[in-house]
């Protein structure tokens, strides 16, 4: 019974232990500012352009808050109107998110 227990536990540790990792891998890219070189994230990876200005970022949480970032720093012709979240991933947040875009006048 003890060998039983002992094992549903580490079994337990092992399924927390992958719920909890993101095996997803962003890539990077080389930027110069400041004379300086630096290796960032690159986000636009994981952005669909669906044309007339609805875009989907295919991030959550903090990435996607740093992917719009870095998406509206890189694009100034267009300014941000609306945006929304899609489908419930297994950890209750939105796995992804469309947003709209216009170009500025």
């Amino acid at each position: 019974m003890k060998i039983f227990v002992k094992f549903l536990l580490g079994l337990m540790v092992c399924l927390l232990v992958v719920s909890c990792t993101d095996s997803k891998q962003l890539p990077t890219k080389t930027v110069v500012k400041d004379d300086k070189i630096y290796q960032v994230v690159d986000y636009s990876s994981g952005i669909i352009n669906y044309r007339n200005g609805v875009y989907y970022f295919d991030y959550n949480l903090e990435d996607f808050a740093k992917s719009l970032s870095q998406f509206i720093e890189e694009h100034p012709e267009l300014r941000f109107v609306s945006f929304t979240g899609i489908g419930a991933n297994n950890h209750d947040y939105d796995k992804g998110y469309f947003v709209v875009f216009e170009n500025r006048e």
